[in-house]
């Protein structure tokens, strides 16, 4: 009882999210369930009939397997009825918002910061909008959000329980979502490599973070190896992604321009590839190679489709449809709000903290990748909690007069504030102009 009462404020804006997030789930699936909810239904499915892991394009790697494998097990305890695994997933997201508000408490000292960052995760409209579908996001966000909590943690005090629990919570959320598998790698190297002369025993904790990482994909690595004679850690997606992204019918996004299908299939005929007997991994590595080569011969064409990748990976509304301009006007408001108060928190603390280091490469590595790959908005949305931990940090620098003072009394303070609000309003402004316009 001493630690609910210790704990009562943030449990009661976790309480809040939940609530919203499962009043919400019937508005957000009045036009149906999106495409990849039904994908992973029907997947896991399958899987609780006892049939094997397949999609519904025949394939069998091209989907990270935890999701729907949990999916599964809720539809064997319970049945094929779905108001379970809806309640699972807005409960991943009051965790979440429980998670954000332990994280930004271990990088900033501050309660105060950390209550802000958890009501922002609360109700930021992406965040509980995602909750609220049968899709990877909820479940992959407690990963990475459990995945950072413990890499303070190590950084601060390594032992090597938690440096294996860092391996583990990485290696589940790469089982969710495969570009994790790029980020851990990145994220080790770059850390190591950062801390190499710190005395004590935090790079070693970094390997043995490596080796427990490694160890939980082992199971999934050999089964793929064994349907496909080759090496797949995760996915055998990529290399599609990265054609999506990258060819001539290409709107940056998984949808393509008409003639995109006529055109793969002549680039396959001029490879003697034969679409219709290749195998996953083979037809990932002809997408591979075609985006490359696109990217080549075209580096004008190839630099417009990274620069509108960019800007849709920041600035789209992230909704579950296109249709309800409503519900994407809420999305568009909160990522304004902010955006505003993560730049402000981001001039006064951001790198000034070792421990803010991963989330810094976090934000680099994912926004290289959606540039790099084929976007969507819903991309970015593991990247909001540690945007709401430096949306805190402004709102709290706003709360404080006198703090507030001091930081526009330095010269480079109040330049980078007012280019930063400068530059928001800019681009948004242009986004409202190119909708009205009908070009978005």
């Amino acid at each position: 009882m001493r630690w609910l009462k210790s704990y009562q404020d943030v449990l009661l804006i976790v309480l809040i999210g939940f609530i919203l997030r499962v009043s919400l789930v019937g508005y957000l699936h009045l036009q149906g369930y999106t495409g990849d909810e039904r994908e992973y239904i029907s997947l896991a499915a399958k899987l609780a009939q006892g049939q094997a892991f397949v999609d519904s394009n025949g394939e069998w790697s091209t989907k990270a397997p935890l999701w729907p494998l949990l999916l599964s097990i809720i539809f064997r305890v319970f049945g094929d009825e779905l108001l379970v695994p809806h309640i699972l997933g807005c409960f991943l997201g009051g965790l979440a918002i429980w998670l954000g508000f332990v994280l930004s408490l271990d990088l900033t000292g501050s309660r105060f910061v950390a209550l802000i960052a958890a009501a922002f995760i609360a109700v930021y409209p992406g965040l509980v909008i995602y909750s609220t579908l049968l899709q990877t996001e909820s479940l992959y966000i407690v990963f990475v959000l459990a995945s950072f909590i413990l890499l303070e943690r190590q950084r601060k005090h390594p032992t090597l329980s938690t440096g294996v629990l860092v391996g583990v919570m990485a290696g589940l959320a790469t089982l969710t979502r495969a570009v994790f598998f790029g980020f851990f790698v990145f994220l080790i190297a770059a850390l190591a490599i950062l801390y190499r002369k710190q005395p004590g025993s935090y790079a070693g904790s970094l390997s043995i973070a490596a080796v427990a990482w490694l160890i939980v994909l082992t199971p999934w690595t050999i089964r793929n190896c064994n349907i496909h004679g080759e090496l797949v850690p995760i996915s055998s997606w990529g290399g599609m992604s990265m054609l999506l992204g990258n060819n001539p019918y290409s709107t940056g996004t998984w949808s393509s321009k008409p003639g995109f299908e006529e055109w793969f299939m002549l680039k396959a005929k001029e490879n003697n590839l034969d679409l219709t007997q290749s195998t996953e991994t083979e037809r990932s590595a002809f997408g591979r190679k075609l985006a490359v080569e696109y990217v080549l011969s075209e580096p004008e064409n190839a630099a417009k489709l990274a620069l509108k990748k960019f800007y849709m990976h920041g600035v789209y509304p992230i909704s579950n449809t296109d249709s309800d301009t409503r519900l994407q006007a809420v999305c568009v408001a909160g990522d304004i709000v902010m955006y505003l108060f993560a730049g402000f928190g981001l001039i006064l603390m951001g790198w000034r903290k070792e421990g803010f280091v991963p989330i810094i490469l976090a934000m680099v590595f994912f926004t290289t990748m959606q540039v790099l790959l084929h976007c969507e908005a819903r991309y970015r949305l593991p990247l909001m909690p540690f945007a709401a931990i430096f949306a805190a940090g402004g709102v709290a620098l706003f709360a404080d007069t006198h703090r507030l003072r001091d930081f526009f009394n330095i010269r480079r303070n109040k330049i980078l504030a007012a280019s930063w609000a400068m530059f928001v309003s800019a681009v948004y402004s242009f986004t409202a102009w190119q909708f009205l316009e009908g070009n978005i």
